[in-house]
């Protein structure tokens, strides 16, 4: 939808009490929101094609708005709630960040300090302790560096990577090296500055402000459901170990890589010793839900004012749902 049809649309819907309704339908939901990075300017190239990482601009529009209608809420104590199945405020709402991007401390950090709003940041160890690149960036990059015309790399890019995590996962990385070795002749992708991970010294300078937690996102960023028993341990179990031990701090929780998992992933989150375990789904929390399950949704570039009431609503999802 058009930015300027999407504000009209909502705004509308806002004046006519739709999101009042649907709050008090939802009562007892908690949004839980995940990002991925901020940066200073927009960037809409293959780097940031599905618009991942947000304009500081608009980052703080959202966080302003949070900070005056909501009430956010670290992590720990909303699954704590969960796990003890203890109502939380009405107006409760959670923020999260996916990956362990080096923007995350150059440039949501100093926003989240401003307005004193806490949030989790879940890391792929293997990235911020190694330097290791995504999988799907690289796979970007791979891309960027390729002789396709410029419209379709893009294309060729995301229609690649719904095929890569569709398969098992020896045959996506195989597939994956190929790719790279075809389109950067040996090199290792070239990848822009903000696709950077997080340093050691930046996690603890976050986790002592008091504001942020780190929760593990797996060692590799793999698709969990598409691994072997002994696999899926290691990306659970062995991404905690090796945070524990950058950050100085216990890691109590962790995300789903792609929100994708299954019961066995559930059940080794728990034996790890995490708290909670999150998904994505475009979906609010519900009182009640499973702490191993945790629902959350997005917000992206433009989203301020009532887009940010309706998706906190539900009712963005609920319209998104019957379009579809």
């Amino acid at each position: 939808m058009r930015a300027a049809a999407k504000r009209l649309l909502y705004g509308g819907l806002e004046a006519a009490g739709a999101n009042r309704l649907f709050s008090r339908l939802n009562g007892g939901s908690v949004p839980v929101l995940f990002y991925h990075g901020v940066i200073p300017s927009p960037r809409r190239d293959i780097f940031n094609c599905e618009d991942n990482h947000l304009k500081a601009e608009d980052f703080e529009a959202q966080l302003r708005w949070l900070k005056e209608r909501r009430r956010v809420i670290p992590l720990r104590d909303y699954a704590a709630a969960l796990r003890e199945r203890k109502p939380v405020d009405p107006l409760a709402a959670v923020i999260t960040f996916d990956d362990g991007f080096e923007n995350n401390y150059a440039t949501a950090f100093p926003l989240l300090k401003q307005y004193g709003l806490p949030a989790t940041i879940f890391a792929v160890s293997d990235f911020v302790a190694e330097g290791r690149a995504l999988w799907v960036d690289r796979l970007a990059g791979a891309y960027a560096a390729s002789r396709l015309p410029e419209p379709e790399k893009i294309q060729a890019f995301q229609k690649v990577k719904r095929e890569l995590k569709a398969l098992p996962d020896a045959e996506r990385r195989k597939r994956l090296e190929a790719i790279v070795a075809e389109h950067c002749g040996g090199r290792e992708p070239a990848l822009p500055s903000f696709l950077a991970p997080l340093k050691k010294e930046q996690l603890r300078e976050m986790i002592s402000s008091g504001l942020i937690e780190i929760g593990s996102h797996s060692r590799s960023h793999a698709i969990l459901p598409r691994l072997s028993a002994v696999q899926k341990r290691e990306e659970i179990m062995g991404s905690k170990k090796i945070l524990e031990e950058l950050c100085g701090a216990p890691v109590e929780s962790f995300a789903y890589p792609n929100g994708d998992y299954d019961a066995e992933c559930a059940a080794l989150a728990r034996e790890a010793g995490y708290t909670s375990a999150l998904a994505c789904g475009m979906k609010l929390s519900r009182a009640g839900e499973d702490p191993f399950t945790v629902s959350r949704l997005a917000l992206g570039p433009g989203d301020t004012g009532p887009v940010i009431s309706a998706t906190l609503s539900g009712l963005r999802q609920r319209l998104v749902a019957l379009r579809s």
